[in-house]
């Protein structure tokens, strides 16, 4: 697992045909040479009832064994079963408790819940928020650790595909917005602070 730069995990718990619990870790790495690398790291049977506590010390135990640094991860993708997502301690609340201990980085750490968890949320600002904006900052922490400066204009080509997958209707704002003065182009920091207005605006949140 040596020689990445950044990486992000996936975590899975569901059950299989013999009614046991099974517990899946998946990576996703990227290295210097812009190379991703996407494959199961780990799988095994729960035994019993499987507690906040249980999952994280597994996964602990999973980084150990192969030497996978804390301070290089850079997303969470989880699914919404209580163990994962409870309301009172969830995962990443014990993550966020552990943070200094494990060098996490967890101011710049995205985290993404599985949608066919998530209830009462607005389909638009549920796609906007946690499909786009959220993917989109993924991309740019893990190009910023490979020390590619995504806020520069000689880098913008996150920033181009960003607003080309965007919706007519969100670009045409955008563009009205910031796209006023053709001697000045928009910047990838106001992209983002325009996304994060839009989602507020969907959530119905000042």
């Amino acid at each position: 697992m040596a020689g990445f730069e950044s990486f992000s995990i996936a975590l899975d718990k569901s059950i299989d045909l013999s009614d046991t619990a099974q517990f899946a870790i998946f990576i996703r790495s990227v290295d210097k040479e812009f190379t991703v690398t996407a494959e199961l790291l780990a799988s095994q049977p729960l035994k019993g009832t499987a507690t906040e506590e249980h999952i994280f010390n597994e996964v602990q135990k999973v980084f150990t064994s192969f030497g996978l640094p804390w301070s290089k991860l850079v997303g969470i993708y989880i699914d919404g079963v209580p163990s994962m997502v409870g309301l009172h301690k969830d995962f990443i609340g014990i993550l966020n408790e552990k943070a200094t201990e494990l060098n996490v980085q967890k101011d710049d750490l995205i985290v993404l819940h599985c949608i066919i968890h998530q209830q009462k949320v607005n389909s638009t600002s549920e796609w906007l928020s946690v499909g786009f904006l959220n993917a989109l900052l993924m991309a740019a922490k893990s190009l910023e650790r490979l020390a590619i400066p995504v806020r520069e204009w000689k880098c913008h080509l996150l920033f181009y595909i960003a607003t080309v997958k965007l919706p007519t209707e969100l670009k045409t704002r955008f563009e009205k917005r910031y796209g006023n003065d053709p001697r000045v182009l928009p910047t990838f920091d106001q992209l983002v602070r325009f996304l994060e207005k839009e989602c507020r605006l969907l959530d119905n949140i000042p």
